[in-house]
């Protein structure tokens, strides 16, 4: 249709009807059909079923309700917009494809929803027994409650703290990457995922974490009766000032917790990058209680005694400078000469030497240089060079 409005639309297998832009489509039933939208807006209830395609050029809004009710259904392409939702009833499978997805919730309530190299910003609520799967390089923006899910190697969720709902999922197959993002500013707000089993494929997980904070200073997984097995990455987050760490109390700072007799296999989790902060480093370790935690290191970062040391060599080494310049001029003393200075040497302290005393680190370290020097340009005023 062109520049108008079509009411109550029925198409059938074979069937097809194109969506212009600026045009309204109410309460459209796709039986089979293909139902082409080159922007414009789905109004009222549109519904695919049995095999329907739903394919989007361009930014087409939904302010209403997309529902797929029975058998299988592609939506791809394009962008779909809006304040509406998407309802996912029956037990076929639902596939997005190739499309950014902007809606105020999908409910899943039966069957499967697929995400393929789609962009989807959305809470998905679903119902017990139903599945979602992320593949390709899907990106979803949004909360997930709940469901079991499969992330493929190139997907990512990100679960923003501002979601609607909390994360919960059954069943988690994490090959992809997990990211908790926060939009909120000021005080430090930790998020949680809650799984029931996870089995680890070489996933990751970002968890944001304050080693400048004693209490409620990490974001968390926790395991809710179930296990988690194979292997999954943790990648921390330094929330905070890097600048400044606390050393750990007690069993240290929980990223992963098992609940209700939950059981974590002793591999399950490996520590992804260095966490630093101040002058600790943190590490992943596995408690008796099956959580994981992050707990300082007895010793200080290796750099720490590196740096109070700097201090009284630069020191020294400034003074050798300075002490040898008297012996940079040429042989011959003249002006136009050349100058070459060899000079090597040891600096050492045990403790309290150098000029700038007081306790200072045990250091040790040779030094070395050769240096050759003349004159590239040189002019004569009233006699003066």
């Amino acid at each position: 249709i062109g520049g108008g409005q079509a009411d109550a639309l029925m198409l059938e297998k074979g069937s097809s009807f194109t969506l212009n832009a600026g045009d309204t489509a109410t309460d459209t039933t796709v039986n089979g059909g293909l139902f082409t939208a080159r922007g414009g807006t789905l109004a009222g209830t549109t519904t695919l079923n049995n095999g329907a395609i739903l394919t989007l050029s361009g930014k087409t809004v939904n302010n209403d309700t997309l529902t797929i009710r029975e058998g299988d259904a592609l939506l791809q392409g394009g962008s779909l917009t809006g304040n509406g939702s998407v309802e996912k009833s029956g037990s076929g499978t639902l596939t997005v494809s190739n499309t950014t997805l902007t809606q105020k919730a999908v409910n899943l309530n039966e069957g499967t929803l697929t995400l393929n190299d789609s962009t989807v910003t959305t809470d998905v609520i679903a119902q017990r027994g139903t599945a979602l799967k992320l593949t390709g390089s899907t990106v979803l923006n949004g909360a997930i409650d709940p469901t079991n899910v499969t992330l493929a190697s190139g997907a990512t969720w990100n679960i923003p703290d501002n979601a609607t709902v909390q994360s919960v999922v059954d069943d988690l197959s994490h090959a992809g990457q997990i990211h908790f993002t926060s939009t909120r500013t000021g005080k430090f707000v930790p998020a949680t995922l809650k799984v029931k089993n996870l089995n680890g494929q070489n996933g990751t997980i970002s968890l944001r974490v304050r080693p400048d904070m004693a209490q409620n200073n990490a974001d968390r997984l926790v395991i809710d009766g179930g296990r988690a097995t194979g292997k999954t990455i943790l990648n921390l987050v330094n929330a905070g000032n890097s600048a400044s760490g606390l050393a750990t109390s007690g069993k240290g700072i929980q990223v992963v917790e098992a609940i209700n007799g939950a059981t974590t296999e002793e591999g399950a989790f490996i520590q992804g990058n260095k966490l630093q902060a101040g002058a600790f480093n943190y590490s992943l370790n596995r408690d008796s209680d099956e959580s994981w935690y992050l707990r300082s290191e007895n010793a200080y970062r290796a750099e720490v005694p590196l740096y109070t040391s700097m201090l009284t060599q630069a020191m020294d080494y400034d003074r050798i400078l300075a002490g040898s310049r008297s012996h940079q001029t040429g042989v011959n003393g003249e002006n136009n000469s050349v100058r070459l200075s060899i000079q090597g040497g040891h600096l050492g302290h045990d403790n309290n030497g150098g000029i700038a005393r007081g306790a200072t680190p045990e250091s040790s370290g040779s030094y070395g240089f050769v240096r050759l020097e003349g004159d590239l340009l040189r002019t004569e005023v009233a006699g003066m060079s």
